[in-house]
């Protein structure tokens, strides 16, 4: 998150496919609005009481971004990421789901 606010630029050029993209000061300006939200994210994650029901609502809420990284891939009906972008944003998704799981399965059920 923090390197897609700070340095659009990279992004759009490794990332991102350039037969999409004009390299744009808008196009810089909204992927580091995308890095902002991300960072967001991980400020809310770091601040939020880790009971079951926020582990299974964080994991629950990434799927969403795994079939955006599908649909949006080389061979996706909307090719517009580059492989590089792919594979990272996945590896990422992976884990978080992952640690979502396992955070999940080794908090104690909330007293009802």
């Amino acid at each position: 998150g923090l390197g897609t606010m700070f340095l659009p630029s990279l992004v759009l050029k490794h990332h991102l496919n350039p037969a999409y993209f004009g390299n744009t000061a808008g196009e810089h300006f909204l992927v580091s609005c995308f890095g902002s939200q991300a960072s967001l994210q991980g400020v809310l994650f770091l601040s939020c009481e880790m009971k079951k029901t926020t582990w299974r609502n964080w994991g629950f809420a990434i799927l969403p971004f795994v079939v955006l990284d599908i649909f949006v891939s080389p061979v996706g009906p909307f090719p517009i990421c580059s492989w590089a972008g792919v594979i990272g944003d996945g590896i990422g998704n992976v884990i978080f789901l992952v640690c979502s799981y396992l955070g999940y399965r080794r908090t104690p059920h909330e007293a009802s």
